[in-house]
Order: structure tokens, then C-alpha cells, then sequence
């Protein structure tokens, strides 16, 4: 049997909220992928700290919005980890399909 390595993003705190965001050939790659999404989450923009309905704060939550939709463009993952409370690696064993 060959073995495959899935890299999942935890987006909630209930079972069953991990995303499979990549799926990798070796463990090395899947790895380096999950650093890879944990370096862009450290570079992800922080929200107003206002949150007042004031056109103000309309206006930084804008601006704001649309860096955070730029940088989950970017994101190694896409997008399918929003919010990331984390990352693992799990390997799973693939029989050959008929």
C-alpha cells in the first residue's frame, strides 16, 4: 500500500472542523506546506480594533475588509482555513483503485 500525506487546518473547536488543504506524495512536502500557511497567517491583516456603526469605522472596516480578502487570495491554502486555530499532518495508506 502507498501512503499519502493530508495537511489539515483546524477552523473551529467541534469535531470534524478540520479542512484537508493539501494532499502531498511526502510527508517533507506536506510539512513544509502547513510552515508555509503559518508564515502567511502571521502576515495576515488585523481587524479594526472600533467595531462602533460610526461612517468612520465604516470606512476602516472596509479598507481592512479588502486587504483580508487580498491576503486570503494569496494564502497557500485559498482561503479553505479562515480562521486557522492551527495545523497537522496525518498520513493515510491508498490501495490502488481498480
Amino acid at each position: 500500500m502507498k501512503k499519502v500525506w493530508l495537511a489539515y487546518s483546524c477552523s473551529d473547536n467541534y469535531d470534524g472542523g478540520d479542512t484537508v488543504i493539501g494532499i502531498f506524495a511526502e510527508k517533507d512536502l506536506a510539512d513544509a506546506f502547513v510552515e508555509k500557511c503559518k508564515r502567511a497567517d502571521a502576515r495576515a491583516p488585523q481587524a479594526p480594533e472600533k467595531i462602533e456603526d460610526t461612517p468612520e469605522n465604516d470606512k476602516l472596516h472596509n479598507e481592512w475588509y479588502a486587504k483580508l480578502q487580498r491576503w486570503e487570495a494569496r494564502h497557500p491554502a485559498k482561503g479553505n482555513n479562515r480562521p486557522s486555530l492551527g495545523y497537522s499532518v496525518a498520513g493515510w495508506a491508498v490501495r490502488k483503485w481498480r
